[in-house]
């Protein structure tokens, strides 16, 4: 059990760091009043909240107090945006449909998984065309083999990426469709 001191200590640092940064009273009301959780309270060593200080970035830009925001943070966080929208979400999304195309046990799961992250996989590339250029699909294909191989031992997989292109990864995706009796 953590002293609800502590909790309490947390509770009222984040008002100050609030009212600091120039949040509104209204707002930093609503924070919550949550009871013990596990885990520390205490105040960070740096001195700043990192949420508050977003949202401080997030009501400065919603006011268009342009002239007020931290340069730097909103590169950084336009930046993140960028590569999570961007070329992490298109890896992530190949793999996921790579690894529904391999894993060996047909499950209804497993097809709406891969039909999912296929038109997902199609609606990045048609609202940016310029993802095609980030696909790295041999890296994705020693990703997803490595993790069914770390699953299942005895499966045996291609060492070479068994898709030379984003189209030959969704014919995969059509052929695995069609010879599927659940769902299309």
């Amino acid at each position: 059990m953590h002293d609800t001191d502590d909790l309490n200590a947390a509770r009222a640092h984040a008002l100050e760091e609030g009212r600091r940064l120039g949040l509104p009273p209204e707002w930093l009301e609503h924070l919550p009043r949550v009871g013990e959780l596990p885990g520390s309270y205490a105040v960070p060593k740096h001195g700043m909240d990192a949420f508050l200080t977003w949202k401080r970035q997030e009501m400065l830009a919603r006011q268009g107090r342009f002239d007020e925001l931290d340069h730097a943070l909103v590169a950084e966080a336009l930046e993140d945006a960028a590569i999570a929208d961007g070329p992490k979400w298109l890896h992530d999304t190949v793999e996921r449909v790579m690894f529904a195309l391999v894993w060996p046990r047909r499950t209804y799961a497993m097809h709406v998984e891969m039909l999912m992250a296929a038109d997902h996989l199609e609606n990045c590339l048609q609202d940016s065309p310029s993802m095609r250029l980030f696909a790295d699909l041999p890296g994705c294909w020693r990703s997803v083999r490595h993790d069914v191989q770390r699953l299942d031992d005895a499966i045996e997989l291609p060492e070479a990426c068994p898709w030379p292109t984003l189209d030959a990864l969704r014919v995969a995706v059509d052929e695995r469709t069609a010879t599927y009796n659940g769902i299309t």
